[in-house]
């Protein structure tokens, strides 16, 4: 798969991020969305969910999280 698939993947998927009414999990449907999906949507919600817990973590030292619920964008 090259880079050209994958950055039309991306243009797509990122279109159904934004339209009303679509579903993340049915916008991935092939490799080269799931490709797309890692290369340029996942640094993002890592960064964003490590500063979260982070911060969390610098507010409340001693919490102890045993389970996490993501609650989507």
């Amino acid at each position: 798969m090259g880079r050209p698939l994958v950055e039309a993947a991306a243009g797509r998927l990122s279109a159904a991020y934004r339209a009303k009414g679509v579903v993340a999990a049915r916008a991935a449907r092939t490799e080269a969305d799931v490709a797309a999906y890692v290369a340029y949507r996942a640094p993002a919600t890592y960064a964003a969910a490590l500063d979260v817990l982070s911060r969390l973590g610098s507010l409340r030292p001693e919490w102890r999280p045993i389970t996490l619920l993501d609650v989507g964008a």
